[in-house]
């Protein structure tokens, strides 16, 4: 049995961590010789009514009928066992002395000298007492056996003291640091120390590739030579440890056969020891450690070595488990802050769709009466005043519109195969005057580099898109007023077309990164719209991509785009029919808004149609019934029959009539949900005289449909 001043100095370097470590009341070291007559206990603390030389005969009795040297056999994994039920008599009279609700004891075997355990007390259930507390406690009773072991030796006293202080600081730091590269250099260093080594990596082992690559290296001469290496499992000495799991040592390595000499490294005379790092049964890695000194290791350092192996794997696997929570956390709030920005902007779509459709009908009856006016008045100035209302008129239409882009949602079936490098071109081209032509007339100078594949095939709408880079663009080069760079680059990453627009401009606070997406929120003051950032973003979305915004105040902004390739197919050439103007036709006018009915009725007659208005769908509907008509044009929403219930109704009654839809939702009606419901086109509020005229000589004339569904052009009175 080793000293007592010995096990004191040891007990006393162990405690401290000990009780940090797991939490504990209470920490206690108690050993016995092989046939039980002597014993020395320690204990951190000692309540005031209990006297050591009774409870040390208690545990004394209780240890001989539990088979204390039995018990500290190892478990078929090699793992110590541990105890924390009273069928381990030693754990009762803990529990009974120092009133503590848990108890968990550890025994560990000294050979010949004989065996012993740590004890941990807790007054109070632990907050964590789990697999890891069982495993904490089985690594600080290893440290401590061995310990024990190597002070039984002559003037082994003070080297095992500083070996398991090395133990202890380094179990402090994995179970306290969340930094593992800190972690794994402490343990190399520290290993080093021990060994009394010059040099030390720890290698990880790549198991799909079987590639065992340097993770730290500290090495005075050859850390480059090192950090570049790469072994395959079962190449050189720390391939063979991968392997085998188990630990090997070579005091001549320079002419060991087994060996393989770093490139790049002189062929000097040098030792090597290695031990696995396994987690688990399996090895994860090696490490390695070497002396330019040719020190002579021992087995009693490639011992303490591996149990160094064993913290460093737990550093390890430690790590790995933490990346992934962080990144699973980290995307678990980008996920709910995605879905919060979601539903704002969900809201504020609707609300901006609900203020567009009002707006659009006030639209379409002024610039409806403006446009009627032009064709009758004679006066130049009144001619001129009613073209600049017409202007204004469609200046706010337009406005409109990028309102309802913002909340449409398409089902991209009418999308066609575009060329994303040549949309992102045209946007380049179309926004040259903002960010050549006029800033070299303020003295600024703005350069825009574009690189990219020579094709990104993708599905979708080539005009908007120009629209949403063109937009992306724009903002770049409002935050370069003194000038800069805008870096644009396209490529294709795995399924994806995948664009990066990057400026060195004035850059965004966190603020205001978060709005950027609000319809109407603008930093520009008068000169901004708000409406830029939330129609790409509606665009986007639409063709099923994602935009993401990087920003840094006084840094700049990068902008990355991801938008689904599409397979290439050979684009069919389809001949459009011609289309004939048409005479006098007889139209059902349906619309329950009284300003716009009355509109369209004058542009139509104005065009030459004879109309039959009707202020609700079922009146239409009953009029339809009751007249021969050519043509059906129905506001979408209305009260009673909607729009679609007068569209499903007249094609019931007669399919060849066509039904033309006018609504300040048209634009949001795609090509497929239209043709479901039985339209043959759409107007959209506010139209103008001309595309009115557009529409009803396609329609009427059956350039489209007749010819499609095979109908006949109705009969014209």
């Amino acid at each position: 049995m080793p000293d007592k001043d010995t096990v004191i100095s040891i007990f006393n370097a162990v405690s401290t961590r000990a009780l940090r470590i797991l939490a504990a009341d209470y920490f206690a070291l108690v050993i016995f010789d092989s046939d039980f007559q002597n014993g020395q206990l320690f204990i951190n603390e000692k309540p005031d009514n209990l006297e050591i030389g009774e409870l040390l005969s208690e545990i004394r009795a209780a240890a001989r009928e539990s088979c204390l040297k039995r018990r500290t056999c190892r478990e078929a994994d090699g793992t110590l066992p541990i105890f924390d039920r009273d069928d381990f008599l030693p754990v009762a009279v803990f529990r009974r002395k120092l009133k503590c609700r848990n108890v968990l004891a550890v025994p560990f075997d000294m050979e010949s000298h004989g065996c012993g355990f740590l004890v941990w007390g807790w007054e109070k259930t632990p907050q964590d007492y789990t697999i890891n507390t069982f495993d904490k406690a089985a690594l600080i009773t290893e440290q401590t056996a061995l310990s024990l072991k190597l002070s039984l030796k002559e003037d082994k006293g003070k080297e095992s003291n500083a070996k398991l202080a090395a133990l202890l600081e380094l179990s402090t730091a994995i179970y306290s640091s969340l930094n593992y590269k800190e972690v794994l250099e402490k343990a190399v260093r520290l290993s080093m120390d021990i060994v009394g080594a010059d040099g030390g990596s720890i290698f990880i082992l790549d198991k799909k590739s079987g590639i065992l690559s340097p993770l730290v290296t500290i090495d005075p001469k050859h850390s480059e030579q090192i950090a570049r290496i790469r072994l395959k499992v079962g190449e050189g000495l720390t391939g063979l440890v991968a392997k085998s799991g188990i630990g090997l040592i070579s005091n001549q390595s320079h002419v060991d056969p087994r060996a393989i000499q770093v490139p790049g490294t002189p062929d000097d005379p040098e030792s090597l020891i290695c031990a696995p790092l396994t987690w688990s049964g399996e090895v994860i890695g090696v490490i390695t450690l070497r002396s330019y000194r040719c020190k002579v290791f021992k087995q009693e350092d490639l011992d303490i070595l591996t149990i160094f192996a064993r913290q460093t794997a737990d550093a390890i696997e430690n790590a790995k488990l933490y990346e992934s929570l962080e990144k699973a956390y980290q995307e678990l709030a980008n996920t709910q802050e995605q879905l919060i920005m979601t539903e704002k902007l969900r809201a504020l779509g609707e609300m901006a769709g609900g203020v567009a459709h009002d707006f659009n009908n006030i639209l379409g009856t002024i610039l409806g009466r403006t446009q009627l006016l032009l064709r009758v008045v004679k006066d130049d100035q009144i001619a001129e005043h009613l073209r600049q209302i017409e202007k204004v008129t469609l200046a706010g239409a337009k406005t409109v519109q990028r309102m309802q882009n913002f909340t449409r949602v398409s089902s991209g079936s009418g999308y066609e195969m575009i060329d994303l490098v040549r949309v992102i071109q045209d946007s380049i081209e179309m926004t040259r005057p903002r960010w050549k032509d006029e800033c070299q007339k303020v003295g600024t100078v703005i350069e825009l580099r574009y690189e990219h594949e020579p094709r990104l095939p993708i599905l979708g709408n080539s005009s908007e898109l120009v629209e949403a880079f063109s937009n992306l663009i724009l903002n770049s080069v409002d935050a370069l007023a003194k000038g800069g760079v805008i870096r644009i680059e396209a490529i294709s990453r795995e399924q994806n077309a995948v664009v990066r627009i990057e400026d060195n401009g004035i850059g965004m606070d966190e603020a205001t990164l978060k709005r950027i997406f609000f319809p109407f929120f603008t930093t520009k003051g008068k000169q901004g719209t708000g409406m830029g950032m939330s129609v790409a973003y509606g665009v986007i979305g639409r063709h099923k991509g994602e935009i993401d915004v990087s920003s840094k105040v006084g840094v700049g902004t990068t902008i990355i785009i991801t938008i689904p390739l599409a397979k290439e197919i050979a684009k069919e050439e389809k001949q459009q029919p011609a289309v004939k103007e048409v005479h006098k036709a007889r139209i059902l006018l349906i619309d329950d808004d009284d300003n716009i009915r009355e509109v369209v009725s004058d542009m139509l007659e104005y065009l030459g149609h004879q109309v039959c208005s009707a202020s609700s769908g079922d009146r239409g509907v009953e009029l339809f019934r009751q007249q021969p008509f050519d043509l059906v044009i129905t506001d979408l929403g209305m009260p009673g029959l909607s729009g679609w219930d007068v569209t499903r109704i007249c094609k019931e009654l007669r399919p060849e009539i066509p039904v033309i839809m006018i609504s300040g939702w048209g634009n949001q009606i795609d090509e497929e949900t239209a043709a479901k419901g039985g339209l043959d086109a759409i107007l959209a509020k506010p139209f103008e005289m001309g595309k009115i005229k557009s529409l009803l000589d396609t329609v009427l004339s059956g350039s489209v449909k007749a010819q499609e569904k095979g109908i006949s052009n109705p009969a014209r009175g």
